[in-house]
């Protein structure tokens, strides 16, 4: 597998293609451990909303609050595992536009990726650490593990994304992208052995020293 098409895979290449099959892999982990969340702020959410109409409970709104920022992780994660697993094979192929499309896509889930870690469910108010028991109570709608493992998985899948971008991106796989320049054009290597014949010949022709 280290040879396409008759060219030899740098080792940069082959690093970038291991790295963006981790992040693929990393991307689906996360995006089970958001269906499973998901799943338990189906369940849960009703029972919450009913409780809602307490003064101190926070409104139905911020319950949707919550059910958007987990749709949009799944959505994120679901996109990252898409280009990851795309790139995973792309990469492997020596065209001149490959990297230029890795540096559209892996920094575009990256930044899904990015997005899902740092903003999404604080924004819905979620704060697992509250001793309130509202926001106990609050935060019990998606598991007690998940903003934890999903910030591990997740830092994760962002590093792999970005490691694997840059070895893509390494002067010492430049060559590999360039299929024309290790193609032999026919009418240059034509050229090339009549110059080496006649250079042959001119050595022949020429008269030995006694």
């Amino acid at each position: 597998m280290g040879d396409v098409a008759g060219l030899t895979m740098t080792r940069a290449v082959r690093v970038s293609s291991l790295l963006f099959s981790v992040a693929t892999a990393l991307a689906v982990t996360a995006f089970i451990l958001g269906t499973v969340a998901y799943d338990q702020f189906t369940a849960e959410s009703p029972n919450y909303i009913r409780l809602s109409i307490l003064p101190q409970f926070k409104s139905e709104e911020a319950v949707e609050d919550l059910r958007g920022a987990l749709i949009y992780i799944l959505v994120a994660y679901g996109a990252a595992f898409v280009l990851a697993a795309i790139l995973t094979l792309l990469v492997r192929r020596p065209r001149p536009w490959v990297r230029p499309v890795a540096w559209v896509a892996a920094p575009l889930a990256a930044l899904l990726v990015f997005l899902a870690l740092m903003g999404a469910l604080e924004s819905a108010g979620l704060n697992p650490d509250s001793e309130d028991h509202e926001q106990m109570l609050f935060a019990a709608l998606v598991p007690d593990w998940f903003t934890q493992v999903n910030a591990v998985v997740g830092g994760c899948l962002l590093a792999a994304l970005i490691a694997a971008l840059i070895a893509a991106t390494r002067s010492s796989s430049t060559d590999f992208y360039r299929p024309a320049s290790k193609v032999e054009d026919p009418r240059w290597a034509a050229f090339v052995a009549r110059q080496q014949e006649a250079i042959e010949q001119g050595t022949d022709n020429e008269p030995r020293s006694t």
